[in-house]
């Protein structure tokens, strides 16, 4: 294969860079998971890239990639995680608090509130950024009881994303899939299911008041 500044030159001739770019992360991690399987194949393996392509799934998750700590970042990522199971990736997520800039204590603990649901829960940040580790910020308490509750929702959270893979259903999905009789619940994209019994309305605004909310329906 030939690189070139208009396209790539290959077998059936030139194909222009944006129509197949994200074939590269695709192929590489299925080659990461084919040589996983063929050569250690006694082991389970967990692979995530940031570039994908429809069928993806198969070998492995994926991260919303190099994202910014900005509130307008973390609105994003609320709003992409459905996109991303209607697509079939279900193991997804992004960096917690933003990976590049500097993030904010208030930013770090909305971001994490959202992030305790995500099955890829990740605080991932780019060199020469402000160390983000919860542990830097004064509400500590409030970011230790956050981790706590991901850990007690864990099997929940474990049940529920199985349960969407065996039965091809999505593990985050928008209000209007669940209830499509409601008129408002088309024009929601801010408020998600979580598995069948959780609803979640994350907070993605700086200074807001409150904290997030979080339904439960048990049955």
């Amino acid at each position: 294969m030939v690189f070139a500044d208009t396209g790539k030159i290959t077998e059936q001739g030139r194909v222009r860079h944006d129509r197949i770019h994200n074939l590269y992360g695709c192929y590489m991690t299925r080659a990461a998971a084919e040589a996983f399987e063929r050569f250690v194949p006694e082991k389970r393996m967990l692979l995530f890239s940031r570039s994908s392509y429809i069928g993806m799934h198969r070998y492995g998750g994926i991260w919303t990639g190099d994202n910014r700590s900005w509130w307008q970042q973390l609105s994003l990522s609320i709003r992409q995680m459905p996109s991303l199971n209607m697509c079939g990736l279900l193991y997804s997520g992004s960096d917690i608090g933003g990976f590049g800039d500097d993030t904010t204590e208030d930013l770090m603990l909305r971001w994490m509130e959202f992030g305790i649901f995500t099955p890829l829960m990740r605080n991932h940040a780019s060199m020469g950024t402000r160390k983000q580790e919860v542990y830097q910020f004064k509400a500590v308490e409030d970011f230790r009881n956050l981790i706590r509750l991901r850990y007690a929702l864990l099997p929940y959270l474990y049940s529920e994303f199985v349960k969407a893979a065996l039965e091809d259903e999505m593990y985050f999905r928008p209000l209007a899939f669940d209830y499509p009789k409601d008129a408002q619940a088309v024009q929601v994209e801010d408020q998600l299911m979580v598995g069948g019994s959780v609803m979640i309305a994350p907070v993605y605004q700086q200074n807001a008041l409150g904290g997030m909310c979080i339904c439960l329906s048990i049955c």
